[in-house]
């Protein structure tokens, strides 16, 4: 087993060049609005991500997970939690890429979200995403 590691925050244009360069299927839900403190909590999250306090594994443990929610060492997160503990602490199971992202859409994110049934399809073109297929 691979053991916890600095991660990385790729941007979104490495990101799509990653995915297209490996053929990788990518799918989408919104763009959709937020609310001002979710941003902020976002911009925060990002900067603890950032700061390498949290360490990366693709496939770690459920200790580990909370280890790192909880911040207290020993902890690690793979790329779903780094999303999901966003909002609360989220244990997807098994789960991971499409299916992981729509669960922690759904069950965490949808209840937070500005009118969940009006997508901004102008800023998901803005940010080069239109041509990626929709989640459901």
């Amino acid at each position: 087993f691979a053991r916890p590691e600095r991660g990385t925050n790729y941007t979104l244009v490495e990101t799509l060049a990653y995915a297209r360069k490996y053929d990788r299927k990518l799918k989408k839900w919104g763009a959709y609005e937020i609310p001002l403190w979710l941003f902020d909590r976002s911009i925060q999250h990002i900067a603890v991500l950032d700061s390498g306090r949290v360490l990366y594994i693709a496939n770690g443990t459920d200790e580990a997970h909370r280890r790192a929610y909880l911040k207290k060492a020993g902890g690690s997160k793979n790329c779903i939690h780094a999303v999901s503990d966003l909002v609360k602490f989220h244990n997807v199971g098994l789960n991971w890429g499409s299916p992981a992202s729509r669960l922690i859409l759904k069950e965490d994110f949808m209840p937070h979200i500005i009118h969940p049934e009006r997508t901004h399809t102008k800023i998901t073109a803005l940010l080069g995403l239109d041509w990626i297929s929709n989640g459901h």
